[in-house]
């Protein structure tokens, strides 16, 4: 009868620290406010109680939950500094490049002008590469926005007439980025 007695205790004080550790990890928060249960009577054991008939198996679940959640953390800790130092990575790339492709931009644009010359697939290429620096840019990170908006503006009203025959999906999803930049520099 004392082994039983003896057993009992080890088991309930496990339970306990099972409930313990639950608790530290914030399993156990839960009020009832939190079920979904109408009346009070059908709420059942406290967490507590549950956790001291479960003994030993509460805590090994106590320690296995509390050890998933530091390795959970500490992921989310790596890809937040990985998705951040790649942010930035883009966002150097596209103040670095961001001058040459307009000086780019504004050599062609004034290509067009003078000779009447075609659109071509390449000078919207270079919009969208300038709409994606734009985009990852702050406004006051902008430089040359007068001779920006006179290329946007162009390449939005000739846009349908070039894409005509190839794609008139990428066309407005194009022409919904510059009109997006267009607002953004104004």
């Amino acid at each position: 009868m004392e082994t039983f007695f003896y057993i009992a205790c080890c088991w309930v004080t496990l339970g306990v620290l099972g409930h313990l550790a639950n608790k530290l990890n914030g399993l156990n928060d839960l009020t009832y406010d939190d079920w979904d249960y109408d009346d009070d009577d059908a709420l059942g054991p406290s967490p507590f109680v549950i956790n001291c008939i479960m003994g030993p198996i509460g805590l090994g679940f106590a320690i296995v939950y509390s050890w998933q959640l530091r390795k959970e953390t500490k992921e989310a800790e790596v890809e937040e500094i990985k998705r951040k130092e790649n942010a930035q990575k883009r966002k150097d790339d596209a103040i670095s490049k961001y001058p040459s492709l307009l000086n780019s931009l504004k050599i062609k644009y004034e290509e067009i002008q003078s000779d009447n010359s075609k659109l071509s697939k390449k000078y919207f290429d270079e919009i969208k590469k300038i709409l994606d620096y734009c985009t990852r840019l702050k406004t006051d990170e902008i430089s040359d926005k007068d001779e920006l908006k006179i290329i946007l503006i162009y390449a939005r009203m000739n846009i349908l007439e070039f894409f005509e025959n190839n794609d008139l999906k990428n066309a407005e999803n194009l022409s919904k980025k510059i009109t997006k930049i267009l607002k953004k520099i104004k």
